[in-house]
């Protein structure tokens, strides 16, 4: 579904046409994508629980909410699961419908709650600007990362991640996970912030296919001890690494670390200004690899 009425309220006998036509289909229905520009809450609010009504349990595949108007603050919604379940259905039915969701996408969403038990079969996890009105702390989104041992993509765009001093956690084991896709937003505080995720995720068993965006904050110290420290004890076979906009600010001095499972590496409007790069290669030709 995608709505673009600007009105604060759909009008009523627009969204019963809209469910009366959906009805029928809600059975066959394995995957549900929102994207709104306006009247984000109400519409979720009022399709999600038709879904689950109507469906059958375990049944439920993908679930994608996107806030195109990510500047109105009454097009927020918390969280999809944050919601009052007994408005929705009872617990245990709310739970087994999501317990075989796979695909979870979350764009301009705040994070609230996590604390459902449906997120452990997550195979995908896209989470975009989640903190509009409010940074992510470390410790939640240690926990977001513990209540998804199966994930398998993880997709973090424009999440600012402030850290806790006394939060001192061992490492989460992803160990299905194949690709990382990480990119900090400059529009954000302290975009370096968005690489505090990385001393909570610990070295998989898979080789990893990793994507990184450079920015403002890739010339800080703590955005390159964060990345290079991830990179030298990962599996990273790939690595794609871009500037932002096509704008080469950002440094790519954190990349050029050890990485004992590289093969491929990709450059996309690197900095070379800083010589980093020839250094780099210059210390690989005359000490290579045995």
């Amino acid at each position: 579904m995608n709505e673009r009425d600007y009105s604060d309220q759909i009008p009523s006998n627009e969204f019963s046409k809209l469910t009366t036509f959906l009805r029928p289909l809600w059975s066959r229905v394995v995957g549900l994508e929102i994207t709104s520009e306006a009247c984000l809450k109400q519409i979720t609010g009022l399709l999600v629980p038709l879904w689950i009504r109507g469906d059958t349990p375990n049944s439920a595949r993908s679930l994608i909410i996107e806030d195109l108007n990510n500047y109105e603050e009454n097009g927020i919604i918390r969280a999809p699961f944050y919601w009052n379940r007994r408005k929705i259905a009872t617990r245990d039915r709310f739970n087994s419908f999501f317990e075989t969701l796979q695909n979870l996408r979350l764009h301009d969403i705040i994070l609230r709650s996590w604390d459902s038990p449906v997120y452990h079969g997550l195979a995908e996890l896209h989470l975009y600007l989640c903190n509009i009105s409010c940074s992510v702390k470390q410790s939640k989104m240690y926990n977001i990362l513990m209540k998804c041992p199966k994930l398998r993509f993880l997709k973090i765009i424009g999440v600012e991640v402030t850290t806790e001093p006394e939060f001192l956690p061992a490492p989460v084991s992803l160990n299905e996970l194949d690709t990382f896709c990480l990119q900090p937003d400059d529009s954000l505080h302290h975009p370096e912030e968005a690489c505090q995720i990385l001393p909570l995720i610990a070295k998989g068993s898979n080789s990893l296919i990793m994507s990184l965006e450079l920015g403002h904050g890739s010339s800080d110290q703590s955005f390159s001890t964060l990345v290079s420290d991830f990179l030298s004890r990962s599996n990273v076979e790939t690595l794609y690494a871009c500037n932002s906009h096509h704008n080469p600010i950002g440094s790519i001095a954190a990349l050029l670390t050890h990485m004992p499972c590289l093969r491929t590496l990709v450059l996309s409007f690197p900095n070379l200004a800083d010589g980093s790069l020839e250094t780099f290669l210059s210390q690989h030709r005359s000490n290579p690899d045995p």
